[in-house]
């Protein structure tokens, strides 16, 4: 797992962790099945959104998870060029 750190656009700080699977792997979709149930079965989820907008020809599929304090943001983008799929969690953090 490779954890990132950065400063959004927006002002806040988010943390991402990524993991990265061979394009278009089973294990991908597993791995992302898995975290959805442990962030689905939290108490405090208010809802969940799913996203599958895209401005290019790889596969994007995103669900948004709206907690009191926070957002995650759970991601699968098939890169073909790199031949990769990655799968990310991101938090984002409400003012």
């Amino acid at each position: 797992m490779n954890q990132i750190v950065a400063r959004a656009n927006c002002g806040f700080d988010h943390v991402a962790c990524r993991w990265t699977f061979p394009y278009r792997s089973s294990d991908a979709g597993a791995a992302a099945e898995e975290i959805h149930g442990a962030i689905a079965s939290c108490k405090s989820l208010i809802s969940v959104e799913s996203d599958e907008s895209v401005n290019h020809p790889d596969t994007y599929r995103a669900r948004i998870y709206d907690f009191p304090a926070t957002t995650l943001v759970l991601s699968v983008k098939d890169k073909a060029a790199r031949s990769e799929t990655l799968v990310t969690l991101r938090t984002v953090a409400k003012n």
